[in-house]
């Protein structure tokens, strides 16, 4: 009987009828979809008026909260339409010791501003243990302690001893981080070495120079943040060089060395972050004054340059470049390997000027269960050196590699890969603890 009814009641409605509801439902539907933008836009509106005026950490149990506050200074007084979220996962992820879980803008129930909320865990980040290192013309053991977090400061504390080709060496780091954008930091540490210095052409095959010494070396420093980007330094150091017997030195100077080092120095850094990969962009300047107890100086000029590019998610360019520049009396103690920029020369190589370039690509491929990540590289690498005993050389070649950048683990990752040197038809192995590509 009911059932009658409802269905009877549709012939009381004509076509006229259905379509003047059809009429009133659709303009209905506009209306509350206009009052729904319009409420939104007023929203975003609201939105876009607050400001970043605080910033919460959350379930970090080491890492004092300072430590990301100061990363993400500059933050604070901006426009929430203005906060780029991928800025601020770079500059947390520069930090290397924190494992991001998520950011977000929450909104203050007090005031209309707004606070950068950050959810993260501490990495495991004290580093303890044996290690080996080998090369086609070196080797080395020892053993090390590493603590990028110290005290949940940020702060760097390395104590290494090694035995191998070069000697033995004993060694101590500590470097505090400024609290602050406008405040000091400082560094201090020093080294005891027992050294069989040898120095070779590109390929390692050909010993230029060789001599053992005994050397000590304390030094100290200090840092001041101009801006979140720009740093200044200032280093001094004390370095006594005494010259021990060898039974077969090659080219040995006849004297050791006495010196006190002035090491002032710039850098500029600014890290992106893709979804994927952290790149960096940088540019760090070095002058060494080196003031010898003889009467005599020797001088160095350093410029170290990074510009790495994500132009796809996943997908970036990579480039570095050095220099290096000296000149005075005894340089050959001052001389450097170019590993900065360049993986084809032998770890024995040195020079006293050089010009390093690399070149080339990185992929990002997938993530293992454990937050570890897994690249592969490609880059061309050319390198102008000139020193006391090797004069105007020139190499370059390819370079390949596979890099793990860890997640929960505070050290940058590794990098094992092949490299070729097209100038000395010499080919090698590339192994390194924090990537160098």
């Amino acid at each position: 009987m009911i059932k009658r009814k409802i269905v009877g009641l549709s012939h009381f409605i004509t076509k006229k009828q259905v379509i003047l509801i059809l009429f009133f439902t659709f303009f209905s539907h506009i209306y509350a979809q206009e009052n729904r933008n319009n409420s939104t836009e007023g929203q975003l509106l609201y939105l876009d008026d607050r400001i970043i005026t605080s910033i919460s950490v959350l379930e970090l149990k080491r890492t004092k909260p300072r430590v990301i506050e100061q990363c993400l200074e500059r933050f604070i007084g901006k426009k929430v339409s203005n906060v780029d979220l991928s800025e601020v996962r770079a500059a947390l992820e520069d930090l290397g010791v924190i494992e991001v879980l998520s950011i977000d803008i929450v909104d203050n129930l007090n005031d209309s501003n707004s606070s950068l909320q950050i959810t993260a865990h501490d990495k495991w980040s004290f580093l303890a243990g044996p290690f080996f290192n080998v090369d086609l013309a070196n080797w080395s053991i020892g053993a090390a302690v590493y603590e990028p977090n110290a005290f949940g400061l940020h702060d760097t504390i390395v104590i290494l001893g090694t035995y191998g080709t070069k000697g033995w060496s004993a060694s101590f780091y500590y470097e505090s981080i400024p609290e602050a954008k406008g405040n000091f930091g400082f560094s201090a540490g020093g080294s005891f070495a027992n050294r069989n210095i040898t120095s070779t052409n590109q390929s390692g095959d050909t010993v230029q120079r060789r001599f053992n010494s005994m050397q000590i070396k304390p030094e100290a420093g200090i840092s001041f943040p101009f801006t979140d980007f720009l740093t200044a330094s200032l280093g001094l150091s004390y370095l006594n060089i005494i010259l021990t017997d060898t039974e077969t030195p090659v080219h040995a100077p006849s004297n050791g060395l006495q010196a006190i080092s002035l090491n002032p120095g710039l850098s500029l850094k600014q890290s992106s972050w893709d979804g994927y990969l952290l790149s960096e962009k940088s540019v760090v300047i070095n002058y060494k004054y080196n003031i010898l107890f003889d009467g005599g100086s020797v001088h160095s000029l350093a410029l170290d340059t990074v510009f790495n590019h994500s132009f796809l998610p996943g997908f970036r360019l990579i480039s570095k470049g050095s220099l290096l520049f000296s000149f005075g009396e005894a340089v050959h103690f001052f001389e450097s390997a170019p590993v900065s920029s360049v993986n084809f020369l032998s770890s024995s190589y040195s020079a006293a000027d050089y010009a390093a370039f690399s070149l080339g690509v990185e992929k990002y491929l997938f993530k293992f269960l454990f937050g570890t990540s897994f690249t592969a590289s490609l880059s061309y690498q050319a390198a102008y050196s000139n020193g006391e005993l090797l004069r105007n050389q020139f190499d370059h070649g390819p370079v390949a590699g596979l890099q793990l950048y860890f997640s929960k683990i505070a050290i940058p990752g590794f990098l094992l890969g092949a490299a070729y040197n097209v100038s000395k038809n010499y080919f090698s192995f590339v192994f390194n603890m924090g990537i160098a590509l």
